[in-house]
């Protein structure tokens, strides 16, 4: 990325804890920060007292959750996915039914182009 180019970044429920990791660690990167219904930290930095708050304890329910590892397996988690078979259970019953009633869908991934200081990313 261009030195002068500044980031955009949006975090979403326990995405806001991420989000205030990367504005304290790449904060002259960073033209805005939005939290969209997400997690705001008391005190503005991340503890790991904050880290376990956020995220929320399924333990209750036994082996739920699956952790994706983007960077290898040597490398911390870097997201979390609710397995489908739980989702219904866990998930659905926050949503008003219209939300229900939508099936969950492949999206195409949009492909930035070259140049005009774009990397081709997929995430």
């Amino acid at each position: 990325m261009d030195q002068a180019m500044e980031v955009v970044l949006v975090g979403h429920s326990a995405g806001g804890l991420s989000l205030t990791d990367a504005i304290h660690k790449y904060g002259e990167k960073i033209h805005v920060a939005v939290y969209v219904a997400a997690n705001m930290l008391k005190y503005g930095f991340s503890t790991d007292q904050d880290r376990k708050d956020g995220e929320p304890d399924l333990s209750e329910y036994g082996d739920v959750s699956e952790l994706i590892y983007g960077l290898g397996a040597d490398q911390p988690p870097t997201s979390v996915i609710i397995k489908p078979q739980f989702q219904r259970m866990l998930m659905y019953n926050t949503s008003p039914i219209e939300a229900k009633s939508v099936r969950p869908r492949p999206v195409q991934i949009f492909i930035l182009s070259q140049g005009a200081g774009h990397e081709n990313r997929a995430h």
